[in-house]
């Protein structure tokens, strides 16, 4: 196992069980937050062509500029440090989700929350791992392929998240 994995898999181990820990001991407080939270999931239902685009939008925009944000802070500091940032946030707001949805409404709520994250994820964590090998891209033509690969995993995802994803939390 590579040292990026091994530092990512410990760092998203301790990311889930700080915000498991962190759902239960603010549960009650939270109530409301969680109750607006399943409002928006469940407008899904009501959505037309009109807050589809808005949708849409809303989505390119926020992906896209996390891409950029990305791009711009692995060429500032190192990777391994992106990786722990990046991890902990990303695994402590997932646990803290899916342990909010699991108290609230049960396991159907944990179904419901990876239903909304997983196609998506596929491609954006597939687009993130293909960026940390990166650094072993040398060759102009070489990082040229790497940057296009980059972009169509990106691009999917986000194709995915806007076409995909509200199809199966209608389900």
């Amino acid at each position: 196992m590579s040292r990026y994995r091994k530092i990512g898999l410990a760092v998203m181990i301790i990311g889930v069980a700080a915000g498991s820990v962190f759902a239960n001991m603010t549960y009650q407080a939270n109530y409301y937050f969680l109750a607006d939270l399943n409002m928006d999931v469940s407008s899904i239902k009501q959505m037309d062509d009109a807050s589809m685009v808005n949708y849409t939008m809303y989505i390119l925009g926020k992906r896209i500029f996390q891409i950029l944000l990305l791009s711009f802070f692995t060429r500032l500091f190192v990777m391994e440090a992106l990786i722990v940032a990046a991890g902990f946030t990303g695994s402590f707001v997932f646990s803290v989700f899916i342990t909010y949805q699991l108290l609230q409404t049960g396991i159907s709520g944990v179904g419901t929350v990876l239903l909304a994250m997983c196609p998506q994820w596929i491609f954006y964590g597939a687009a993130i791992c293909w960026w940390v090998k990166k650094e072993k891209v040398r060759d102009s033509k070489e990082l040229f392929r790497f940057y296009l690969v980059f972009a169509g995993l990106a691009i999917a995802g986000m194709i995915s998240e806007i076409l995909i994803n509200p199809r199966l939390l209608l389900l």
